[in-house]
């Protein structure tokens, strides 16, 4: 039964207790953890049977993409901001920004340099005179950056580039729309085809 903060069980407007949860809850919840697998095996371990030591990836293909119920009538992900909202365009400039320290990096990559704040933020030893930097393993920023440079044209990034080494942008945790929502309910005229008539 569904608990109250007291213990006591919570009831209906009938006074019936409330199940806490079903069988189609956990086959519900069941989809959630569809498309894991384990990592490729570690070369400098001794054999086991699979890679138990790096977190399992996920196949986006074998993943159930459909929206999934909670156990209140909502869904998971409800309050979450949209992925592909305006709001977090820049967010890596933002108060509160989380970035996690990396030797290497692929993927969308701005280098920075010592005229820019987010270098100041990231790089803590780092001076006007100095390129030298003292790598942190993770960074918070605790105020706004204003842009500089390549910083004011690219919304939003993967990675930083401070001299030889990265710092990976953690964005707040985000959902997608299974459907897009429509831009417009008006029907639009068909439009002619260009063929043959018989």
């Amino acid at each position: 039964d569904k608990l109250n903060p007291d213990g006591s069980a919570k009831r209906d407007a009938n006074g019936a207790a409330l199940g806490s949860y079903s069988n189609r809850n956990i086959m519900n919840f069941a989809r959630v953890f569809t498309g894991f697998a384990e990592q490729a095996s570690r070369g400098n371990v001794e054999a086991t049977s699979g890679n138990k030591i790096d977190p399992m990836k996920i196949n986006v293909e074998m993943h159930d993409v459909h929206p999934k119920p909670d156990l209140d009538g909502n869904y998971l992900g409800d309050g979450y901001q949209l992925c592909n909202d305006e709001g977090r365009n820049f967010a890596y400039l933002r108060r509160g920004a989380v970035y996690d320290f990396y030797e290497t990096a692929e993927g969308k990559i701005l280098k920075v340099g010592l005229d820019s704040g987010l270098f100041q933020a990231l790089c803590a030893s780092a001076s006007k005179n100095s390129t030298s930097c003292n790598y942190e393993s993770q960074v918070v920023l605790h105020r706004d950056i204003e842009c500089a440079g390549e910083e004011c044209r690219l919304s939003a990034v993967e990675f930083i580039q401070l001299g030889e080494f990265f710092y990976k942008f953690v964005p707040e945790p985000c959902v997608h729309m299974l459907f897009e929502k429509p831009t417009s309910l008006k029907a639009e005229a068909p439009q002619p085809v260009n063929a043959p008539v018989f």
